[in-house]
């Protein structure tokens, strides 16, 4: 055996020793004498940590900002979680913002305070839109008469169709 080749099996046992963690007290010699843990061939092999890390946080970012903002502004229409009933939503409108996380909600005549995960927001109402109205949606000239969907100040006049029946006697 050369001297080279004798401390190139020394060195190699010393960083195998040095970067393996110690029965008793659990950790790296190299991390105890010098403070840091040595990089091997081994811990290039294994991904890094603090990569994984940040790129869950950045998918974690862009899912949050896929979902949208949970924040709402007064008046907004929402559903809100009901723990009492059928009906696991019930429709409300938010009444006061408490926190960042909690709102006071009107839901069915009654006042509830909810977390924004029992909280889902419903879209804003275009009332433009609202006004176009196909004659083959309206079916009877008493649900044209509800305008319970449109504000107060807008008026719609839709056209009140009336059928006609004619009446034969077959008795000749």
């Amino acid at each position: 055996m050369s001297h080279t080749h004798l401390d190139a099996m020394i060195a190699r046992y010393l960083l195998v020793y040095k970067t393996t963690p110690h029965a008793t007290t659990r950790e790296v010699p190299s991390a105890l004498l010098m403070g840091r843990r040595l990089c091997t061939r081994f811990d290039l092999m294994v991904p890094s940590l603090t990569a994984h890390v940040q790129s869950k946080q950045i998918a974690m970012q862009d899912v949050a900002k896929s979902h949208g903002s949970r924040q709402f502004a007064v008046n907004d229409r929402v559903l809100a979680r009901n723990f009492s009933g059928l009906n696991k939503w019930e429709q409300g409108t938010v009444v006061e913002k408490l926190s960042n996380r909690y709102y006071m909600l009107w839901v069915h005549g009654t006042v509830v305070k909810r977390h924004v995960d029992q909280i889902i927001a419903l879209p804003k109402l275009d009332y433009s839109s609202q006004l176009s109205v196909s004659d083959d949606v309206v079916d009877s000239a008493s649900s044209a008469r509800d305008c319970s969907v449109l504000p107060n100040d807008v008026e719609v006049d839709l056209p009140i169709t009336t059928a006609t029946a004619t009446v034969t006697d077959n008795n000749d």
